[in-house]
This record gives structure tokens, sequence and C-alpha cells, in this order.
């Protein structure tokens, strides 16, 4: 097995180090397992904190099968950008920690509310009135204005790992996540033709804080139990922004210093 080209690391001087990492989950031309594998022999962290559950973690020591292998070959889905990249990260770095940090009802909530498919039937019915011209002012701008949010967070999804990961992306991540869930909220709680949406989307937008302030604790819990290590945290990048907002108050209370990558700047 060949060695990997070395590459600049960062010096890690003592303390409990975090970078919380967006990533998407998803390869493109600027985003792929080995950029975020190069990501990660920069960073090189002690632990790995993944955005999935436990199950899923003993085959990132394995090597990919045949079977996984094949069905790619024959037009399948490609494993994820994270789980290949951890996936070669540990065949050169075995004494890595990886844990997963993902709200263990996640799977639970979207099967018993149908958070998969639901959120679809609302933005049918609101493209149905929007053409019909059945939307007030007011509710249209909050539409139009959810519309060019979107497609900006969509151009920014192909970005550089680099450019995903700063203040001005998280920003726009945010201003998207608020529009979709508070915003376009007020739409369904106020239109008569969406009534039967309501309680749906009230679940939907609690669902939001439940996860990810689920997260935050999950990633504090494994900071505890690794003191004085650099911990990185892969995570999709519009989790980022609520996780960075939970986790940046409480550093003192954690012993912990938050960093960005690529430079490792302390915030």
């Amino acid at each position: 097995m060949r060695t990997p080209a070395r590459r600049p690391t960062i010096a890690h001087h003592g303390g409990t180090q975090l970078i919380v990492l967006g990533t998407t989950h998803e390869p493109h031309a600027n985003l792929n397992p080995d950029s975020l594998y190069a990501a990660l022999e920069i960073i090189k962290p002690d632990v790995i904190l993944f955005e999935r559950d436990s199950a899923c973690l003993p085959q990132l020591r394995r090597p990919p099968g045949l079977v996984q292998a094949l069905l790619v070959a024959l037009g399948g889905p490609a494993p994820e950008n994270e789980s290949q990249a951890i996936q070669k990260y540990l065949r050169w770095h075995p004494a890595t920690a990886c844990q997963p940090f993902e709200w263990n009802r996640r799977n639970v909530y979207h099967r018993q509310y149908g958070l998969l498919t639901k959120p679809d039937e609302v933005f049918r019915q609101l493209r149905h009135l929007q053409a019909a011209q059945q939307l007030a002012p007011w509710q249209l701008r909050v539409l139009t204005a959810y519309d060019s949010l979107s497609a900006r967070l969509n151009t920014q999804a192909q970005l550089p790992l680099a450019l995903l990961n700063t203040t001005a992306a998280d920003s726009l991540a945010a201003r998207r996540q608020y529009a979709q869930y508070q915003l376009i909220g007020k739409i369904v709680a106020t239109h008569p033709a969406l009534a039967e949406f309501r309680a749906f989307y009230r679940i939907n937008k609690a669902y939001w804080t439940i996860r990810n302030r689920a997260m935050a604790r999950n990633i504090a819990a494994w900071l505890a139990r690794y003191p004085r290590k650099r911990l990185v945290v892969l995570t999709g990048f519009n989790h980022r922004y609520y996780l960075l907002r939970e986790l940046c108050p409480r550093q003192q209370a954690l012993k912990l210093t938050l960093a960005e990558y690529p430079a490792l700047n302390i915030l």
C-alpha cells in the first residue's frame, strides 16, 4: 500500500480543540472523498465525530467491499464523501477514534412524521397557490426570498471545502433555514388552503431545533470523554452554523478551543 503524500499539518499545543467542518454528503467536482481526506490529513484529528449513528461505524474500519464496488460500477449511488474519506483516513491512521454524534431519534421522527416526504407536499401546494395568484403580497415576498436563498445555497454547496466553511457561508445557511422553518411556517399557519399541513409544519420546525441541539449535546459529551485532544466534526454544512451557535458560548465551560479550517484560526 503506497504511503500518502505528505501534507502540511497543524501543530496541537495542548488543550481540547474542536473543528466543526461543514461538508456536502454527495461528491461533486470541488468536494469529494479525496479532498475531504486531504483536509483530514491537514487537521490530523485524534477523534473524528461522524454525523451518523453507531451502527455505521464498524464498516468504516473495513476496506470497501466487492459488492459495494459492483453496485457503484452499475450506476448505484456512491458512498457519501464522509464515509469514504474517514474509511481511507482510518486505514492510514488506525489509532484515530471515530464516534457518532447524530441524534438517536432522527430516523424514528422521519418515519413517524414523514419528514422526508411531507415537506415536498407542502411546497407543491405553495407552488400551486403561487401559480394561481392566490398568495397575499407578503406571502409571495416570503416565497420569493426563500427561492433566492435556496438558489444561492445550492450554488454554495458546489464550492470547495475551504469556501464552504466561512462566516459568509454560515450566514447564508442560517438565513435560508430561518426562511424555511419560520417564514414559510407563517404562510402555512395563515393560508386557509394550507390548513392540513399546520400540525406537520410545527413538528417539522421543532425537529430542526431538537435535532441540532441534540447533536451539540452529543458533541459536548464526546469532548468530555476526550480531553486535551483534537476533535473534528464532519457535518452537513447546513448544520454548521447551528452547531457553532450552540458550542461557541460554552467554550470556557467545556474547556474547549474552537478553531477553523483551513487556517485553524481561533474563533
